[in-house]
């Protein structure tokens, strides 16, 4: 859709700052992701130039092969490597457990704040009481007060 244009083109742009920055994968990522919003043929160029280079830079350096979203080949193809940057981008929301959001954090908390916390639940929205201060206060009063 001609509408999803200027979003392919901002894809692409931040596709060509990964690969500057030697991030192969988030640039392919960003490259389908353009492809898929709205196909030119400078961003499929884009994307056989990611391959290209992450190819040439796995069989430079070892170490990076084993990174590889493609362990078992040496060059992925377009195709495949389309189809495993929406594999993977789809899996990421859904990879993290439901129990790892809503797992209590145990924080811990000084006597004071606690103490805070409870004057401002007891005081049912008096607030100049949980401040210290008369209600006929000034607003400089009622700052210093906050502050302290």
């Amino acid at each position: 859709m001609e509408v999803n244009r200027d979003e392919a083109l901002r894809c692409l742009d931040i596709a060509k700052r990964h690969l500057s920055s030697g991030n192969y994968a988030s640039a392919r990522k960003f490259a389908s992701k353009s492809v898929s919003l709205f196909p030119t043929k400078q961003a499929e160029a884009f994307v056989a130039k990611v391959d290209a280079e992450e190819a040439s830079a796995s069989s430079s350096t070892p170490s990076s092969t084993k990174s590889s979203p493609n362990p078992g080949s040496t060059k992925p193809t377009t195709a495949t490597s389309s189809s495993s940057a929406s594999a993977s981008s789809s899996a990421r929301p859904t990879s993290t457990p439901p129990r790892a959001r809503s797992t209590p954090v145990e924080r811990e908390y000084t006597p004071e704040q606690v103490a805070a916390v409870k004057a401002v639940r007891a005081s049912g929205g008096d607030f100049y009481k949980v401040l210290g201060v008369k209600k006929d206060a000034t607003e400089t009063e009622i700052k210093k007060a906050y502050r302290k």
